[in-house]
C-alpha cells in the first residue's frame, strides 16, 4: 500500500511517515498532487495562506485516488458556520458570534 501525505505545515507528515513504515505501508510526503497510484490523506493549514491552495490539492487528489477524509470533513475544517449548518442537529447548543459584545450576550443564555 502506498500513502500520499500533503502536509504543509510539516507537524504530521513525519510522525504518519515512521508509523506507515512501522506497518510496512509506504509513505510518500509530497508538496503538489502526486501522479501515482495511492490512497491520499491531506493535512490542512488551520487558516490562509494555506488552507483554500490545500483544499484544492486534496479535491484534485480526490479525482484520482481514494482519500484518508472525505469531502465534509474537508470542506467544513475550520468553518464552524458550515459545521453547524451541516450537523447543527447533532451539535450540543453552540453560539456563532463576531464581536465582543455578541459574546457577552450568548455567555448570559448559558
Amino acid at each position: 500500500m502506498r500513502l500520499y501525505v500533503i502536509d504543509p505545515a510539516h507537524r504530521w507528515g513525519a510522525h504518519i511517515a515512521a508509523a506507515g513504515k512501522r506497518c510496512g505501508v509506504d509513505v510518500r510526503l509530497a508538496s503538489s498532487v502526486p501522479d501515482g497510484d495511492g490512497t491520499g490523506f491531506v493535512r490542512l493549514p488551520l487558516r490562509e495562506p494555506g488552507l483554500s491552495s490545500t483544499r484544492r490539492m486534496y479535491h484534485t487528489m480526490a479525482e484520482r485516488m481514494p482519500m484518508v477524509q472525505d469531502k465534509a470533513i474537508i470542506d467544513t475544517y475550520e468553518d464552524k458556520a458550515a459545521q453547524y449548518l451541516r450537523w447543527g442537529d447533532w451539535m450540543p447548543a453552540t453560539a456563532l458570534v463576531y464581536t465582543p459584545a455578541d459574546a457577552w450576550r450568548a455567555v448570559g443564555q448559558y
